[in-house]
C-alpha cells in the first residue's frame, strides 16, 4: 500500500507521521488528517478536478517522504534514513540491495486502490459516516447506479457545507433530457412546460411574419416584445436548473429511497428495487426529443408562404 508519510496535509501543512488517520479525495487522491479534511468541507485542489487531474506530491515533499521512511541497515540492523547513502550507525554503503525499492507512482497507486473501493467506501473514507441524510449509503449506491461515487461526492459536500448549489452542466445545457434520463419525472415535466412556454412566443412569431393564417391576428410587435423576453427568461432558466438540478436530484432521490426502504425493509429485493427506481432512463429522453421533433414539424406544417420573411427573422 503507498504510503503517505512525509508528504504534507493542504490543509494544516503538516506532514504526516506513523499513525495518523489519513482520508483521501475521493475524486483527485490528496491526503488529508481526517479531521482537516472534515473541518475544510471540501478538496483544497477542488478547482482543479477534471478526468485527467491527480494529485502528486512536489518534489520537496518527495524528499521529505523518502527521509522519513526508514529501512534496516544489511549489516548492523540499524534504522537508516531513506534517502542515506551510508547506515549512520556502522558507515556501511547503503547502495543496492540494502535500500527499500522505490514506491509506487502516489497517482498509480490511488488509481489502483480508488479502483478496488466500492463508492460506499470512498464516502465513508472522505466524509467519515455511512450515511446521507439518514439514508445508509450502499442504498444510495444502488440507486445511483454506475455514476453513484461522483454523485455521493458532490451530495456529501452539500451535506457538509449545507450548500443547495452545485453547477450540473448537463443539466444546465441539457435542460429537461438531464430530468427525464435520471428519471427526475415530476420536475423533467416542469422543466419541459417552461422551455415550451418560453419557446412559444418565438414559434407565433415565425408563423405571423410568413403570413400563417393561424398568427394572423397576432400583433408582431407583441411577438417580438415576447420573444426577446423569454430568450432573457431562457438563459435565467438554464442558470437555475444547473445550480440546483444536483440539490433537486439528491431530494428526489431520497424520497423514492425512503419509500422503497419503507415497504423492502431488508434483504435483495430492495436493492433491486432501488435499482430499478433509480439509476438512468434513455426513453424519457427519446420522448422529450420525440416531442421536440413532432412540435417543431407542426410549426414548419403551418408555416406560411412568406418564407423570405422568416429568413430575414433568424438571420440567414
Amino acid at each position: 500500500m503507498f504510503s503517505f508519510i512525509g508528504y504534507k496535509c493542504p490543509v494544516c501543512g503538516k506532514p504526516f507521521a506513523e499513525g495518523d488517520d489519513i482520508v483521501v479525495c475521493p475524486e483527485c487522491g490528496a491526503p488529508y488528517h481526517r479531521e482537516c479534511y472534515q473541518k475544510a468541507g471540501h478538496c483544497q485542489f477542488e478547482a482543479l478536478h477534471s478526468p485527467d487531474f491527480v494529485w502528486e506530491p512536489t518534489p520537496e515533499e518527495e524528499q521529505s517522504a523518502q527521509a522519513a521512511r526508514t529501512f534496516p541497515c544489511p549489516v548492523c540492523g540499524a534504522q537508516c534514513p531513506g534517502n542515506s547513502n551510508f547506515c549512520p550507525t556502522c558507515g556501511t554503503p547503503l547502495a543496492g540491495e540494502g535500500r527499500p525499492p522505490e514506491q509506487a507512482d502516489p497517482r498509480q497507486a490511488y488509481r489502483d486502490s480508488y479502483g478496488r473501493q466500492s463508492a460506499s467506501q470512498a464516502y465513508r473514507e472522505a466524509f467519515g459516516t455511512a450515511t446521507l441524510d439518514d439514508i445508509p449509503i450502499p442504498d444510495w449506491e444502488a440507486f445511483l447506479g454506475r455514476s453513484s461515487a461522483i454523485y455521493l461526492t458532490v451530495f456529501g459536500r452539500m451535506k457538509q457545507t449545507g450548500r443547495r448549489i452545485a453547477m450540473n452542466l448537463s443539466a444546465f445545457f441539457f435542460g429537461p433530457i438531464y430530468f427525464f434520463y435520471r428519471k427526475m419525472w415530476r420536475w423533467g415535466l416542469i422543466f419541459s412546460a417552461i422551455f415550451f412556454a418560453l419557446n412559444a412566443p418565438f414559434l407565433l412569431l415565425m408563423l405571423q411574419v410568413t403570413g400563417s393564417p393561424v398568427a394572423a391576428a397576432l400583433n408582431p410587435d407583441a411577438l417580438y416584445s415576447a420573444a426577446s423576453l423569454c430568450s432573457w427568461l431562457t438563459w435565467a432558466v438554464m442558470f437555475v436548473r444547473g445550480f440546483f438540478a444536483h440539490y433537486l436530484y439528491r431530494q428526489d432521490a431520497a424520497r423514492k429511497i425512503r419509500q422503497i426502504s419503507a415497504a423492502l425493509p431488508q434483504g435483495q429485493g430492495r436493492a433491486e428495487a432501488l435499482r430499478r427506481s433509480g439509476g438512468v432512463s434513455w426513453k424519457g429522453v427519446v420522448l422529450f426529443i420525440l416531442l421536440v421533433v413532432g412540435l417543431d414539424g407542426l410549426v414548419a406544417l403551418l408555416l406560411g408562404p412568406n418564407l423570405t420573411a422568416l429568413y430575414a427573422l433568424m438571420g440567414v
